[in-house]
């Protein structure tokens, strides 16, 4: 295993998708720089994943040398762009002053700190030595990169499982594995996890910063977001869940600074994360949808409410073509080479969703196994409790449009959630089991805690 070409393979990623934030959104301050660090991994695997599909598609063979060489080409023609930008007068993410006079803690700074890097040592430690054993990884990650790495072409894929699933995280795994010049099951797999993970604490940690909280408060937030067991659990299992959470994150965070700033840029990250999602997970695509909702949801509490329709139709316009920029390549591969474009994981039949009892019943059942999986199993620890508490007085608050945003998310969320295990293949299971139903929620459950500490600090 080299491990040279391992960090080589680590840093072009990031740097590249550092440089193409930039591009969006120009001169930032160093607190801005590092929220736009946090997200780099996530923006630089999904541009990896499109140039890898590109190879894939027009028969160019996979490897490290011919891919890396496209990925520095590609960054310094984006540092040439990012240099003309630095000359822009307006500095962007500036760190409100916290509105508690309060001092962190040294204890309790430590304290946190210590959970923060307990966790990430204990993901990487348990994960080399947990096997992967789980269907869904094995079939439609594990090997999928193996004979990618194995191939260095897509010309297997219709004979692999679920074959119509998206590839950015077989993709990951594959790059980091040419980079090592051998094949290992779990290293690599298990490197590119812990890089969202780091990426997924760091950026929320700098955006409750961003958002006027100090440095206790921040911390309490990821305290909340590490107190789940299953979201730690499935860091160990390998599958696209949390690297979905993610991307689904860092998507509500961008349209909030959007909203906060006023730099069309953060409107471009989101959609561009937007669309990232959808190649990490079928869900993505649903959750893009969500993520436009959301989008207008804001244009329309904005206090500033006398944009036109036409300037609504061209904020999400936008958003809407630069997600079917990202998902469009592999749909067309699909379509092509597949011979279907086929956009679901599963089977559903929306025509059976009528006013009659069977289907009363179904939505019931999905309602009883969404309350025991939130509150009986565990999986949560007590987020969900405290949400309960904290969205009690909201009604009777002014809340500031980030809360009120995730709050109408979560509702589209549950929303989904129930529609599609009540019309679908996956009913039995999510009615009567708890992995499917909890691997869905975990695609917005960091979103909880965000909103818990946001309306326990009444942000301005």
């Amino acid at each position: 295993m080299n491990v040279f070409f391992i960090i080589n393979a680590l840093l072009l990623p990031i740097i590249c998708g550092f440089l193409l934030c930039k591009i969006f959104i120009g001169r930032m301050t160093l607190a801005g720089n590092l929220f736009l660090l946090s997200v780099s991994y996530l923006v630089g695997m999904s541009v990896l994943y499109q140039i890898m599909l590109i190879f894939g598609m027009t028969g160019i063979r996979f490897s490290f040398a011919s891919i890396g060489t496209v990925m520095l080409v590609l960054s310094c023609s984006l540092l040439f762009f990012v240099r003309k930008r630095e000359n822009d007068e307006r500095l962007n993410f500036q760190i409100c002053t916290p509105k508690s006079s309060q001092r962190c803690s040294q204890g309790l700074f430590l304290l946190v700190f210590s959970l923060v890097v307990f966790n990430i040592f204990w993901v990487f430690f348990i994960g080399f030595l947990s096997p992967i054993c789980g269907w869904d990884t094995l079939a439609t990650i594990i090997f999928k990169a193996k004979i990618f790495f194995y191939e260095r072409s897509l010309h297997y894929l219709e004979n692999l499982p679920h074959p119509r699933y998206p590839l950015q995280i077989p993709f990951s795994v594959c790059w980091y594995a040419m980079a090592g010049g051998q094949w290992d099951d779990q290293a690599y797999a298990l490197l590119n996890l812990l890089c969202y993970f780091v990426s997924f604490l760091s950026g929320i940690f700098i955006f409750l910063r961003y958002q006027g909280m100090n440095y206790c408060q921040a911390l309490l937030g990821l305290a909340l977001l590490l107190s789940s067991n299953f979201l730690l659990a499935h860091l160990i299992g390998f599958y696209s869940d949390f690297p979905l959470a993610c991307y689904n994150m860092f998507v509500f965070l961008s349209l909030f600074l959007w909203y906060r700033e006023k730099n069309l840029g953060w409107l471009v990250l989101a959609a561009f994360l937007s669309g990232a999602s959808g190649c990490v997970k079928l869900e993505g695509m649903i959750y893009s949808g969500i993520h436009l909702a959301s989008l207008f949801f804001i244009l329309l509490r904005h206090p500033n409410r006398s944009r036109s329709f036409r300037e609504c139709f061209k904020y999400a316009a936008l958003f809407l073509g630069i997600v079917f920029a990202m998902t469009g390549p592999f749909f067309l591969y699909k379509l092509i080479a597949l011979g279907s474009a086929d956009l679901s994981g599963g089977t559903f039949n929306l025509s059976s969703l009528k006013l009659c009892i069977p289907t009363f019943v179904k939505v019931f059942f999905i309602l009883r196994a969404i309350f025991l999986n939130l509150f009986l199993s565990g999986n949560w620890n007590i987020i969900w409790f405290l949400f309960i508490l904290s969205i009690v007085p909201v009604s009777r608050k002014s809340q500031p449009l980030e809360v009120l945003t995730l709050l109408f998310s979560l509702g589209l969320f549950f929303m989904i959630v129930i529609l599609g295990f009540s019309t679908s293949q996956f009913y039995h299971d999510a009615a009567f089991g708890f992995d499917p139903l909890s691997r869905i929620i975990l695609h917005f459950f960091p979103l909880v805690p965000l909103c818990i500490i946001m309306v326990d600090y009444q942000i301005d």
